[in-house]
């Protein structure tokens, strides 16, 4: 009962971090394949886009209760994975999911595959991105730390 939008971000981003406790701390989550994997990152919620001409509306809490404002390249290809699965949406069918702000991405399923014993897909994702940016970094030749360092506790 609470609306995919902006102005319930705030409940949005706690019920995400209740779900991912609450999975985490009753459910083992295993990667087939690679252990350090083997964690829940996110939740995603979903509902009825804000145009009709659209599939979903997608809403993905990450990290430590992160609101992504992209309707999330791995999200909307786990969502196309499922809906081909559920024969909602066929090989090479694309989808458009909706974001928070609004903004877009296409989805469809490419192929189909395995993975190890597991089945598959191949998602193909569509986005737009703007520069927002540039960078540039410089090294001291004297810093001993210059390659970077890490501490673990």
């Amino acid at each position: 009962g609470i609306g995919l939008s902006g102005e319930n971000a705030h409940e949005l981003i706690r019920l995400g971090r209740m779900i991912k406790q609450k999975v985490a701390g009753n459910f083992r989550v295993e990667h087939p394949f690679e252990d350090d994997l083997s964690f829940l990152y996110g939740t995603i919620f979903t509902g009825k886009a804000l145009n009709p001409s659209r599939h979903s509306l997608n809403v993905c809490i990450f990290a430590d209760g992160e609101l992504d404002r992209s309707a999330t390249g791995t999200g909307v290809s786990a969502r196309a994975a499922i809906h081909h699965m559920k024969g909602e949406i066929l090989l090479n069918e694309w989808i458009e999911i909706e974001s928070i702000t609004g903004s877009c991405m296409r989805v469809r399923v490419s192929e189909v595959t395995r993975f190890g014993p597991h089945n598959a897909i191949i998602p193909e994702v569509e986005g737009k991105a703007h520069f927002t940016g540039r960078s540039e970094f410089w090294f001291d030749p004297e810093d001993p730390v210059q390659n970077g360092f890490l501490l673990r506790g």
